[in-house]
């Protein structure tokens, strides 16, 4: 099964996501069966989940465009999957594939009145069905309705050296008219990582653009580690947000940070996996330099969720170093306080091609995995359940 995802790659977009639909429940039958053994590891129960796939759907099908950057930039906004697509195109569609809302800067009759740059975060306030955007070296946030025009624009009002990073974070609480977004210190030294001691991991502002607080702290690890391998090019950690309850999982630590949103650190979770090595080595290698480590410093994470009503964390994380005989990718399911971790490999199930992803928050069993790869022209959502 292996030789059909590695030369999937040489077919059209279109014929590679229909094969890999044919094939995923085969796949699934073969490599999804729950392994009876249980292990007890660290307190917990480590079991073999098993994936029950319940339905397929294809984003826009009779759409043509790049989903190049889809995985890196995918969310749930309520009911709708929203992603970005090459050129900072947001892309928001319900649960039958449907597009129901478009942003195309460089199609609208008023693009001039953006900045020059390109989207680089966005948020969608779906009761009043205005997305919000903000643009690569900007401070605003720019609400724009169905037809890409302006409707609000909000000024965020940082303080001294702080500015947004290459590729924030961004959560507006429309309820309690606040904005989260990861920042970071424009006056820190790139060469000795002083970014990672002077910045903090979150910004705080009211829905008009004052400054409130700042959010959490980067482990000493990163202060003088250099270049680590990331599950996610340029951010430097996972996150998800639930009423005023901040979640943080960096790819080097077995932990997940809760954080309240006045900046206080309520608590850490115990998040372990059997199929997760949580060994870190620093490279040595200035995070901002060219050279590359010469192999990974440590697995990562490609996405972090939680259970809206319980402490069940999901992490999908990928094998990296070279101590792993494969490099293939996991769903953990951690339950806290039932302490019992459910391991499904991905990979085995999607294939190499696609780092399957999932929505911060998760209100019910069902899992929605969002797939994109840069071997398909085509984005879709596979909808299961794990036992």
């Amino acid at each position: 099964m292996e030789f059909y995802f590695y030369n999937m790659q040489f077919m059209s977009g279109r014929s590679f996501f229909r094969l890999f639909s044919t094939l995923i429940i085969g796949v699934f039958l073969m490599s999804c069966q729950p392994d009876e053994k249980e292990n007890a590891f660290n307190g917990y129960t480590y079991q073999t989940g098993e994936l029950n796939i319940i339905s397929k759907v294809i984003l826009g099908e009779d759409e043509i465009f790049d989903p190049s950057s889809a995985a890196l930039s995918f969310k749930k906004c309520g009911d709708l999957y929203a992603f970005m697509s090459r050129g900072g195109v947001v892309r928001l569609y319900d649960a039958e594939g449907e597009r129901q809302f478009l942003f195309d800067k460089n199609q609208l009759d008023n693009g001039y009145e953006f900045p020059s740059g390109l989207p680089i975060a966005f948020d969608f306030d779906a009761e009043k069905e205005m997305l919000y955007v903000l643009f690569g070296g900007s401070k605003t946030l720019y609400g724009v309705n169905h037809k890409g025009i302006i409707v609000k624009t909000i000024d965020l009002k940082m303080p001294k050296n702080i500015f947004p990073a290459m590729a924030p974070h961004l959560a507006i609480d429309f309820e309690e008219e606040e904005v989260f977004l990861t920042t970071g210190d424009a006056n820190a030294d790139v060469v000795d990582n002083t970014f990672f001691k002077k910045s903090s991991l979150l910004s705080r502002f009211t829905l008009d653009g004052q400054f409130k607080n700042h959010i959490g702290k980067y482990p000493v690890a990163y202060h003088d580690s250099g270049k680590f391998s990331r599950g996610h090019p340029f951010r430097f950690y996972r996150y998800l947000k639930k009423g005023q309850r901040h979640y943080i999982l960096f790819d080097i630590s077995p932990e997940v940070f809760e954080y309240h949103s006045n900046g206080e650190l309520l608590t850490t979770h115990k998040v372990p996996g059997s199929v997760r090595n949580y060994r870190f080595e620093p490279s040595g290698i200035s995070h901002f330099s060219d050279e590359q480590p010469q192999s990974p410093t440590n697995d990562v994470h490609y996405f972090l969720a939680k259970r809206a009503d319980e402490y069940k964390f999901y992490m999908g994380s990928q094998l990296l170093r070279e101590e792993h005989q494969s490099k293939d990718t996991y769903l953990i399911q951690a339950d806290i306080d039932e302490k019992v971790v459910k391991e499904v490999n991905l990979t085995e199930i999607f294939g190499v091609a696609f780092h399957a992803r999932l929505a911060s928050v998760i209100s019910s069993d069902t899992l929605d995995f969002f797939l994109a790869s840069p071997f398909s022209d085509r984005v879709g959502v596979v909808r299961a359940t794990i036992k």
